[in-house]
């Protein structure tokens, strides 16, 4: 991403949109096929690099900068002290040595640092990766901490975020023409089938032939409702995905429009993650879980593809609707829990916790969090049954959009 100029500058000529912004894929010569190296391709055809219009970024055109913060220096002259990780890199990849300017000691001091892209290695090859974890810290700085234990449990989903109307009706693509044709449709089984260029197995996708085979000229079944989510979470800025989310909108009892509120039995989904975090032990810090995502619509299944094969896939009309059907969001979970000089957890908002807080230090608190804002409603009139939209409705009854379409369980403990 960081190569691509598509995804780091607005590109305002409608042109480039259409017709150059291109998936960036490597593909076998002659063919649709993906591919790394000849390899990965029929055989006697070639593994292409697709770059048009020069679209992607020299990433050995200039040197990558950036600064670190550092906490507050000791007083005296303190040492910093610099680690560094190196994280997977691809096969191939030539990773640079970071070049570090150690600052004056200070309150604000940063880090600077410097990734050096445009000059050689000492084997005289360019650099084309760098993946690396730094962190930096006063060696003499000896703040006492606490730290903090947060285990993510569950994720409990109360509206899926899918319209009972969806943009588009689940049909047949004409691989021809373009666009759809008149047959419904449930899987790419209903639809007519191609033949695997090199082994003549019968059908739909690439994925149905070999690693090296290609599937063209099939007719495929899209549309309709768009399942699942993406939902991240995260802790003092520890990231995780959640998992399981992508089957929201395929499994009971949000299979199938009308969506109703799950009962009695809430619609769960187990997690499994664990962040151990330290914060200050003055009483001025806390610890911060929030969350971030959104449930996926039509829009989202023309993303790593080209606008032009995704007009040509849909038709000019479906294609037109497809992307204006965005995704819905599911509002946020923001949590701040305080941490006192004793080491013991303050009262918070946005979260209803047992045993309430506060509390004091080593005790396992387990506290759920609905998440606030976002597309999640009821109908006004039948309360039971969720929507998005007044269309999701029975009659002439509206959305009543209130938000909270999931909640995290999660524990927090500090340890002593």
């Amino acid at each position: 991403g960081a190569t691509d100029i598509c995804e780091v500058s607005h590109r305002q000529n409608q042109n480039d949109i259409l017709f150059t912004k291109a998936r960036f894929a490597h593909l076998c010569a002659g063919t649709t096929h993906p591919c790394n190296v000849d390899s990965d391709c029929p055989k006697g055809h070639a593994c292409n690099v697709v770059d048009p219009a020069n679209s992607l970024v020299n990433i050995n055109a200039e040197d990558f900068d950036f600064d670190i913060p550092l906490p507050p220096a000791p007083s005296g002259s303190p040492t910093l002290q610099i680690k560094t990780k190196n994280m997977p890199k691809p096969k191939g990849g030539l990773q640079p040595k970071a070049v570090f300017t150690i600052p004056t000691p200070g309150p604000s001091a940063v880090l600077h640092v410097k990734v050096p892209m445009s000059s050689p290695l000492p084997n005289g090859k360019m650099p084309n990766v760098f993946a690396q974890s730094i962190t930096a810290g006063w060696k003499e700085d000896l703040t006492s901490l606490y730290k903090v234990q947060v285990k993510f449990k569950s994720v409990t989903i109360n509206n899926p975020l899918k319209s009972a109307t969806p943009a588009l009706p689940r049909r047949c693509t004409d691989p021809n023409a373009g666009g759809f044709t008149a047959t419904a449709c449930s899987t790419n089984n209903d639809c007519p089938a191609s033949t695997c260029l090199l082994s003549g197995k019968t059908c739909h996708q690439n994925k149905d032939c070999g690693k090296t085979d290609e599937c063209a000229g099939a007719s495929q079944c899209i549309g309709g409702l768009t399942p699942g989510w993406n939902l991240w979470g995260e802790v003092e800025g520890d990231w995780v995905a959640f998992k399981k989310v992508e089957t929201i909108g395929t499994l009971a009892p949000f299979n199938s429009p009308p969506f109703a509120v799950p009962s009695p039995t809430p619609y769960s989904l187990p997690e499994s993650f664990t962040f151990n975090e330290f914060v200050a032990g003055d009483g001025t810090g806390d610890v911060h879980v929030a969350t971030t995502g959104n449930s996926k619509n039509c829009l989202d299944t023309m993303y790593s593809t080209n606008v032009k094969d995704d007009l040509f896939t849909y038709g000019l009309g479906s294609g037109g609707s497809c992307l204006g059907a965005g995704s819905m969001n599911p509002g946020r979970v923001e949590v701040h829990h305080p941490v006192t000089n004793t080491g013991g957890l303050g009262a918070v908002t946005g979260a209803t916790c047992v045993p309430s807080l506060p509390q004091p230090i080593n005790t396992l608190v387990t506290c759920t969090a609905t998440s606030v804002g976002g597309d999640a409603g009821t109908c006004s009139t039948t309360a039971t049954q969720l929507c998005v939209v007044d269309d999701d409705c029975p009659g002439s009854e509206t959305c009543n959009v209130t938000g909270g379409a999931f909640a995290l369980t999660y524990t927090i403990q500090v340890k002593p």
